[in-house]
């Protein structure tokens, strides 16, 4: 937008004198262009939104400055026509603009709270206007400072519940606590007060306090209780609840597990298991708290919903799969019998780390790991950030084989929480420090995204969009947080060198291949002095230039990323292209013009295959491509 460009003060003034001609003239019918001219990006509709607000807000001369900087705000945020309408129907919920107003007057947090959340997350937006209240509540001193951990929202959780008397009333309660916790980390998150380890690990803390009160109600209202909390049966969290990185949106994986008791109690702790997974997914007029997955129960969906302690231990011994066990990297009790569930953990570690296996790890995931490829759907393998070749699922898999493989040795490798696994496995040298590097900044920034997808309306996704229109406004919602802005072009390069890096690490570990030093210099910043000096020796000066080249020919660039085997073929070319490219006068031009030929062939792992196969033709190659841009058809 090109009002960024402008002076701040002079546009408030702008819209100012405009919002004055407004009320003067409610039937101002070029309010479109009028704002055009302004700089922004303005749509009929869009422009009616803006009149409708004025109408109804400005009743004084006193309000016209607020409202000026608030709507400027609004147009300046990732998506103003909905900004806009978010705002007109804050208002219609409030009904009081004048006092809305003097607020706004009195501070920014307001106005950046609200530009931020209507322009940025639908689900957040309706979070704010069904309950107007919370907006105040937000900018409190005491609410914007705390911060919370699992303990803090119990306590706070379990004051809300108890100002109730039946059990529907406790549970809504408990689902406004949510809509409520989830508004104040969501908020925090877009404007970058938390990073990326501190939102998933406070959405976890919100999901664990309220499992854990749930289940004590449940518990608490069972004819004859006479305890608090449920002894003898545990809730065990798996995936990302379990390694305390939880989604704005994400499935909770569970596993219900009790001591060995008698048939009668056994009964009675599957009701209270099958109720406790009915109370957290079930949609009523206060929302739904979670949507459970119980999958990863032994026998899956044919499996007993609740399994005794020395049934699980046979299962595990004599029938469980490798994923199952792979699973089982992420579980920790999260709600009801601490002890019967660490009992069970503990056991299972024993056979989840016997150096005598009957498989390997690193064989199993990377079949595991290439079945999961060849299943997936043609967009899922282009857009999915979780599931495509050097997305989320890549990270966590190396992270857990090094787990799997070297955790009896190395229990400090035993983390659930994936960064925490990749810090363990650095600091044990298990992973060189640029491998260590890449792999945190990849995942970093994919769940960033992942959020960002999953927050405008709170739904399981994990597909970037294919538009471009799309893609733009998804990088301008990533801009709002922790990790900095990006411009359309910006995002799309992130994201290509991201996956691009992950699926040369992920090729490599998976391989049983040391990468090259040629290779190596992909996985280096840009402006690192190793990476100009690798690139010097082959008389590559333009350091930048030069390596955003090789990537674009080792990967290509999002959504046309290059396929594994022409990856495979051009990386293995890249060292031996470069000593060519060395011997001629130019060797920037010369890749340059090499990028070219190998932009125009319809088939560029032939290509790179009969190079690979034939000195002659690389030497042809090069005096092509060393020679005048002509030949290479520009």
């Amino acid at each position: 937008m090109d009002s960024m460009k402008r002076n701040r003060k002079t546009l408030e003034h702008e819209l100012k004198a405009l919002i004055i001609d407004i009320i003067r003239r409610p039937q101002l019918s070029d309010l479109a262009s009028e704002l055009n001219a302004l700089g922004f990006s303005v749509t009929p509709a869009l422009a009616e939104s803006f009149k409708a607000i004025v109408v109804r807000m400005a009743t004084a001369s006193a309000s016209e400055t607020p409202l000026a900087g608030l709507l400027l705000d609004l147009l300046e945020s990732p998506f103003p026509s909905g900004a806009l309408v978010n705002l007109l129907r804050y208002i219609d919920k409030t009904g009081a603009p004048d006092t809305f107003l003097n607020i706004v007057a009195g501070g920014k947090p307001v106005r950046e709270i609200l530009s931020t959340v209507f322009g940025t997350s639908q689900y957040m937006s309706d979070i704010i206007i069904r309950n107007p209240g919370y907006l105040y509540w937000l900018i409190e001193k005491q609410t914007w400072e705390r911060r919370e951990t699992r303990a803090s929202y119990l306590e706070d959780l379990k004051c809300d519940v108890a100002n109730f008397q039946t059990v529907a009333s406790k549970l809504d309660a408990a689902r406004r606590f949510q809509r409520r916790m989830l508004l104040k980390i969501g908020v925090q998150d877009l404007l970058g007060q938390q990073t990326i380890e501190e939102t998933t690990s406070s959405l976890s803390h919100l999901a664990d306090a309220i499992a854990e009160n749930v289940l004590d109600v449940l518990w608490q209202n069972l004819p004859g209780a006479e305890v608090d909390t449920a002894p003898g049966l545990a809730v065990l969290a798996l995936g990302k609840l379990g390694g305390g990185e939880l989604n704005y949106s994400s499935d909770v994986d569970l596993i219900y597990l009790c001591e060995d008791t008698s048939d009668d109690k056994l009964v009675l702790y599957k009701d209270v298991a099958k109720r406790f997974t009915t109370v957290l997914s079930e949609v009523t007029a206060e929302g739904y708290l979670y949507r459970v997955d119980l999958r990863l129960r032994p026998d899956g969906d044919v499996g007993p919903l609740v399994n005794p302690f020395t049934s699980m231990m046979l299962y595990y011994e004599n029938r469980a799969r490798p994923w199952e066990f792979q699973a089982m990297l992420k579980a920790r009790v999260i709600a009801g019998d601490c002890s019967v569930g660490k009992r069970f953990l503990g056991a299972i570690s024993a056979l989840m780390f016997n150096p005598t296996l009957s498989y390997s790890p690193v064989e199993t995931i990377a079949l595991m790991r290439n079945r999961i490829r060849q299943n997936m759907s043609l967009r899922d393998r282009s857009f999915n950030i979780k599931l495509m070749e050097g997305g989320i699922r890549d990270v966590e898999f190396i992270v857990q084989t090094l787990q799997l493989v070297h955790g009896h040795d190395y229990p400090e490798l035993l983390v659930a929480n994936t960064i925490d696994g990749v810090k363990a496995a650095h600091k044990r040298k298990l992973l060189k420090r640029i491998e260590k590097q890449t792999l945190l900044n990849a995942y970093r920034f994919f769940r960033l995204v992942e959020h960002r997808l999953q927050m405008m309306h709170q739904l399981k996704t994990h597909s970037i969009p294919e538009s471009q229109e799309e893609i733009a406004l998804l990088a301008a919602r990533v801009s709002r947080g922790p990790m900095g802005t990006y411009s359309h072009h910006k995002f799309l390069s992130t994201l290509t060198k991201h996956l691009t890096k992950i699926r040369l690490v992920s090729d490599s570990f998976f391989g049983g291949v040391c990468i090259s030093e040629s290779t190596l210099l992909l996985l280096r910043p840009e402006d690192a002095a190793l990476t100009r000096k690798t690139l010097s020796k082959f008389g590559l000066s333009d350091t930048a230039h030069a390596l955003s080249t090789i990537q674009s020919l080792a990967h290509g660039s999002f959504p046309h990323l290059i396929d594994r085997g022409t990856r495979e073929s051009f990386l293995r070319l890249l060292p031996l292209l470069l000593e060519e490219l060395a011997r001629t006068a130019d060797p920037n031009r010369a890749l340059l013009n090499f990028s070219k030929i190998a932009g125009a062939t319809s088939n560029a792992l032939t290509l790179y295959s009969m190079l690979l196969e034939s000195r002659p033709l690389r030497a042809l190659i090069r005096d092509m491509v060393g020679a005048s841009p002509l030949l290479t058809g520009k």
